[in-house]
């Protein structure tokens, strides 16, 4: 937009069928993306490799082609493990180096997952709000962010319960997550269920 020493400098581009990995992942777990990508930056210096960039990025298409491979970013000793299901993936985000906001909606229709020797499925949608945050350090303010189950089922050797109308939603009054490997998580937020079945099947499994 501005030429000399230290030039302006405005990119678009646009993205039809993308693949999507981080820079440590060898195979490309997200595909089938839809996407434009802006990249701004004002008085670039060469001899500044690491002047901040402002990023305007929308995803309005992709897909988590196998959702377990997100079991990387919780605790080792979890008993809770991601065992497969596709999602569809959306994005609307503004990120500088130390400055994030947007949003970013996950859906998987087919989320199947195991605690200890039982197994759940059903029904997930996470909606991420980013209210601020440090891109830099992959730290993100997530409050007023949402989490909802449905149709859960469970599957264990003491009780079932399998109900359709079941449904459950997790709203984060304030949250804030270092995504990292494994992922750290700090939230204070609000839980609502249709009922507990679901619950109690869980506790009479594990006993």
């Amino acid at each position: 937009e501005r030429g000399g020493r230290n030039p302006d400098l405005n990119l678009v581009a646009t993205l039809d069928d993308a693949s999507l990995k981080r820079q440590n992942e060898a195979t490309a777990y997200i595909d089938k993306v839809r996407l434009r990508l802006q990249a701004a930056a004002s008085g670039l210096n060469s001899g500044r490799p690491d002047d901040p960039v402002a990023l305007r990025l929308r995803i309005s298409s992709a897909r988590v082609k196998d959702i377990s491979v997100y079991n990387r970013y919780l605790p080792a000793q979890s008993a809770w493990q991601l065992l497969g299901g596709e999602a569809g993936l959306t994005a609307d985000l503004s990120l500088t180096p130390a400055s994030a906001d947007g949003c970013v909606t996950l859906r998987a229709n087919r989320l199947r997952s195991r605690v200890n020797d039982q197994e759940i499925a059903g029904q997930l949608r996470v909606d991420l709000k980013l209210s601020g945050g440090v891109p830099q350090k992959m730290a993100f303010d997530l409050s007023g962010s949402t989490v909802s189950l449905d149709h859960v089922r469970v599957a264990g050797r003491r009780r079932e319960f399998d109900q359709a109308d079941w449904r459950a939603r997790l709203d984060l009054h304030k949250g804030y997550a270092v995504w990292t490997q494994p992922t750290r998580v700090t939230i204070e937020a609000g839980v609502t269920m249709s009922d507990t079945r679901p619950l109690a099947a869980v506790m009479a499994n594990q006993r």
